[in-house]
C-alpha cells in the first residue's frame, strides 16, 4: 500500500498547504498583485467559481455535451474527469505528465521511457480521447497509467492530487490550468514545461493577459524551450531561481514511424521505379492545388506519383469527386498507370514516406494548423509546405534553418520543389545535423526530475 499522503510528503520535505517555500510564496503573491485590474478580477471569478462547483453540476453539464458529442465526451467515463474511482496508486514516485491532444502528446513518447529508467510511475492525462491511442503501448507494462485529465475545480483537483500524490509534474506545450499550478506548488511540487513555444502558442497565450501570464509561469520549475531567443523570452516570464533548457523538440527524439515491410515491396512492385511524393494529413480543400502541382511536375517528370493521405477517412467521397484514383480502403494498391493513390488508411503513413523521395505536409497551404513535419524528416524526407502553419511555425522553421524544409505557396513552387527533390542526389547535409542533435531527452528528464 502507498504511505498516506501525509507521511509521504514529510518523507520528501513538505508539509501540504505549508509546502511552498517562502520566497516562492512572497513572489507569487507580488505577481498576483502586479496584474491589471481586469486580470485580478478573472483570477478572483475563476478561483470562486472552482471553489464552489460541485460534481453533481459537471456530471449534469457533462451528460449535456456528450450528447452532443459522444465520442469526444465520453459520458461514460465522467469519473475519470471528477478524480473518483481511480486505478490503485502504486509504491514509489509518482510523475504526472499533461497534454491536450495527439499532436502535444507524441512529444511525451520519448521522455515518458526515461522517466521510467528512474524507477516512477508516470500517470499521463489527456484531455481528448484520440490522444490516449498515442500512450497505448507504454501503458501495457503496467508502469503508466492513462486516464482522460481531471477539470481543473477545487473539489476535483485535491482528490486527483490525494491520490496519486505526484511529486513532480510535467505539462506539454501550453496546457497549464491555474489551481492545478497552485495546488501542486502548495504541495512542494516540482513543476515543468515541456516544449514550450515562446515564439508560439505558449508565448501567444501569455501574451493575451500577460500579469496572468508571470503568476502562472511563477509556479514554474524547469522549462524546455527550443532557441536561445526563446529562453531569453522565457527567463522575463520565469521565476529568477527557475531552470531553462534549450534543446530541440521533443518530437525529433522520438522513433521513426514504421514501415510495413510487405506493404512496401507491394507497392514498389507496382510502381517500380517511379519517383513518390506523398502529401500527408490534407485538407480537401488542398487537393486542387497538389493536382495542379503535380500536373507540372510531370510535364518534366511523368514518372512522378502522388500519394494523398487525407487526414480524416471520411474526406474520400469528397476526395474522389475532385480526382478519379484508387484508394487504399476499396482498391488495396494502385495500377501501374495510375498517378494518383489516394491512401485513406491510419498507421501507414511510415511506408508512404519510405517510398517518398518527397512529403507536402497538408493543412499547410492558406495558412492552415499543420501536422508534425517530424515525422516524414524521421524517415529522411525533406519536407515542403505551404505556410509555417499556426501550429507548428517553429517547427517549420527549425527545419527550415536545417535546409529540411521549403515553403512552397503555390502549385508552381510546390512544383518546382517536387523536382528539385526528385533530381536530388543523396540526403541534403541538413540530416546530419539533425541526426547530430538527437538523444537529449536523458538530459531533460534528469533536470525535469532532480534539476
Amino acid at each position: 500500500m502507498p504511505q498516506a499522503p501525509g507521511a509521504r510528503r514529510a518523507a520528501h520535505g513538505t508539509g501540504g498547504r505549508m509546502a511552498m517555500t517562502d520566497p516562492v510564496q512572497q513572489e507569487l503573491t507580488a505577481r498576483r498583485r502586479a496584474a491589471s485590474f481586469k486580470e485580478r478580477a478573472l483570477m478572483t471569478a475563476y478561483f470562486g467559481l472552482a471553489r464552489v462547483i460541485p460534481d453533481a453540476l459537471i456530471r449534469a453539464v457533462v451528460a449535456r455535451m456528450g450528447r452532443k458529442r459522444p465520442e469526444d465526451i465520453g459520458v461514460d467515463r465522467v469519473n475519470e474527469r471528477i478524480a473518483r474511482d481511480l486505478p490503485p496508486r502504486p509504491q514509489g514516485r509518482v510523475v504526472w505528465l499533461h497534454s491536450i491532444g495527439p499532436g502535444d502528446s507524441t512529444a511525451l513518447l520519448p521522455l515518458i521511457p526515461e522517466l521510467l529508467a528512474q524507477g516512477v510511475h508516470c500517470v499521463v492525462t489527456t484531455r481528448t480521447f484520440a490522444a490516449q491511442k498515442v500512450f497505448a503501448k507504454l501503458a501495457e507494462g503496467g508502469r503508466v497509467t492513462v486516464q482522460l485529465a481531471p477539470y481543473d475545480t477545487y473539489l476535483v483537483m485535491r482528490r486527483f492530487l490525494d491520490h496519486w500524490q505526484p511529486d513532480t509534474a510535467i505539462f506539454c506545450e501550453r496546457d497549464l490550468w491555474p489551481v492545478a499550478l497552485h495546488l501542486l506548488k502548495q504541495r512542494g511540487a516540482r513543476v515543468g514545461i515541456v516544449n514550450g513555444q515562446m515564439d508560439g502558442r505558449l508565448g501567444d497565450d501569455l501574451r493575451k493577459l500577460p500579469g496572468l501570464g508571470r503568476w502562472m509561469m511563477g509556479h514554474i520549475d524547469v522549462m524546455h524551450v527550443f532557441s536561445d531567443a526563446c529562453a531569453v523570452d522565457a527567463r522575463t516570464w520565469l521565476r529568477t531561481d527557475a531552470q531553462i533548457l534549450t534543446l530541440p523538440n521533443l518530437k525529433l527524439d522520438a522513433a521513426p514511424l514504421v514501415a510495413k515491410p510487405d506493404l512496401l515491396a507491394q507497392l514498389r512492385a507496382v510502381w517500380a521505379g517511379r519517383l513518390v511524393v506523398t502529401a500527408a494529413s490534407v485538407r480537401s480543400v488542398e487537393v486542387p492545388v497538389l493536382l495542379e502541382a503535380l500536373d507540372i511536375a510531370r510535364a518534366t517528370r511523368p514518372d512522378l506519383r502522388l500519394i494523398l493521405a487525407p487526414r480524416w477517412k471520411d474526406q474520400l467521397a469528397e476526395l474522389q469527386e475532385m480526382v478519379a484514383a484508387p484508394c487504399r480502403s476499396i482498391d488495396g494498391l494502385p495500377g501501374a498507370d495510375d498517378a494518383v493513390f489516394i491512401a485513406d488508411s491510419y498507421g501507414e503513413l511510415g511506408t508512404w514516406f519510405e517510398d517518398s523521395v518527397a512529403v507536402f505536409m497538408g493543412d499547410t497551404l492558406f495558412y492552415g494548423w499543420g501536422h508534425n513535419p517530424y515525422e516524414p524528416v524521421l524517415k529522411g524526407c525533406e519536407v515542403i509546405a505551404g505556410s509555417h502553419s499556426r501550429l507548428f511555425g517553429a517547427d517549420f522553421r527549425y527545419l527550415e534553418g536545417l535546409g529540411l524544409c521549403v515553403i512552397a505557396p503555390d502549385a508552381a513552387a510546390i512544383a518546382r520543389e517536387i523536382l528539385r527533390l526528385a533530381d536530388q542526389q543523396g540526403q541534403s547535409d541538413g540530416f546530419a545535423r539533425l541526426w547530430a542533435t538527437r538523444g537529449f531527452t536523458p538530459t531533460l528528464a534528469q533536470a525535469l526530475l532532480h534539476g
